[in-house]
């Protein structure tokens, strides 16, 4: 992720307590360095053995270029083995007054039943309403303005202004998250300078002690013992064991965010979010999600070796499974905002979706073609 949202992003510092008690927060930011956004990335049980070959790397921070016609020449983006998903035209700019769009159709809805698939987190269950002017979200205890919005894409470099304007429901999203957890946490959404403190002990205490019994271990050891290489368990325990503890407090922080909207009451304004919602979706993502086929989505870099290693793979199965898979691949460097929106926080990131365009897995490191195409039978993939 940019350098601009490490250093501006509240939840900076959360995803860094978050590295401490082993689980990956998905968020617009990273914190600190590249050292710990690789810190930060999950890794499959076997990596605790050293096994090189399922190693996945840390989502690249480039540093945002100061030079704005340069780094605009790195536009953004978007590869397609497949064209399976025709793609859809720029939508018009639309005024960002509020007052100005259509009459909000959905009234009532949760943006997730509206508008599947632009929220992720905090705004799944917000509810459509008709807020006053410029306001964009309301909850008993906050209000977050088109203003605050325009502000935070003002103040990023300026050759990521234009993307950042397709991606304001994503910061939306994030602004929203950050001060809902404040409110949790018992501070003051005045106290900016010490928001990420104050959630980094909130989080801690919330979900540091999360553990699995050995019982759990060896039953997940049991059950895949096909991840493991022909290692017996007394040799990978420790590991395994830190595995799975680090998955089950990402599941629990991700479900805490998920239904945060619901505790709070959180309403969002309608006619902003209809204007929003085509801008968040026009990428080959969510095109190909929403083609009826299966998608097979391959988040990567140029710089990144294990994603090197995953090239030859994916394109085999480009060539085989076209015309029934859909088969992408998102550079992260150039597509930040579209690796964010979708939680990536190490790659290769791979992730499947099924025809009706639900994520029914993602993994982070190299997979081999068979374990991918095992993966497509799961999802009725012949």
């Amino acid at each position: 992720m940019s350098d601009y949202f490490r250093k501006r992003n509240p939840l900076a510092f959360v995803i860094a307590a978050a590295v401490a008690l082993a689980f990956t927060v998905s968020t617009i930011g990273c914190s600190g360095s590249a050292d710990n956004e690789a810190a930060s990335a999950p890794q499959a049980p076997a990596d605790a053995t050293n096994s090189d070959d399922t190693v996945g790397q840390a989502a690249p921070a480039p540093e945002p270029d100061a030079d704005a016609d340069a780094g605009a020449e790195e536009t953004a983006e978007e590869t397609a083995v497949n064209e399976a998903a025709t793609p859809a035209g720029q939508p018009e700019e639309q005024p960002v007054d509020s007052a100005d769009a259509p009459e909000p159709p959905n009234l009532g809805l949760t943006v997730d039943e509206a508008h599947p698939n632009i929220a992720s987190g905090a705004l799944l269950h917000a509810r459509l309403a008709q807020l006053p002017k410029g306001v964009l979200l309301k909850t008993d205890t906050l209000t977050v303005t088109e203003t605050d919005i325009a502000e935070q894409i003002a103040q990023a470099p300026a050759n990521m202004r234009e993307e950042l304007k397709n991606y304001a429901f994503l910061l939306l999203e994030q602004t929203a998250t950050t001060k809902l957890l404040v409110v949790e946490a018992g501070g003051s959404l005045d106290a900016d300078g010490n928001e990420s403190q104050i959630i980094t002990d909130y989080l801690m205490k919330k979900f540091g002690n999360i553990t699995v019994s050995d019982a759990e271990v060896e039953a997940f050891f049991k059950a895949n013992p096909e991840m493991f290489g022909g290692r017996t368990l007394d040799q990978i325990k420790l590991g395994l064991k830190a595995y799975l503890e680090q998955q089950k407090q990402q599941e629990a922080f991700k479900e805490h965010i998920r239904t945060i909207g619901q505790r709070h009451g959180v309403e969002v304004d309608a006619s902003w979010v209809s204007v929003q919602a085509p801008k968040a979706t026009d990428n080959i993502v969510d095109r190909s999600r929403a083609s009826g086929k299966p998608t097979f989505a391959n988040f990567g870099a140029d710089t990144c070796v294990p994603c090197q290693m995953m090239k030859p793979v994916w394109e085999a199965i480009a060539d085989e499974y076209a015309g029934r898979v859909n088969v992408v691949y998102v550079h992260v460097n150039k597509q930040q905002f579209l690796a964010t929106r979708y939680g990536v926080q190490g790659i290769p990131c791979l992730i499947f979706f099924d025809a009706e365009g639900n994520e029914v897995s993602r993994s982070t490191g190299v997979m081999s073609k068979e374990e991918i195409e095992a993966k497509f039978k799961e999802m009725g993939v012949e």
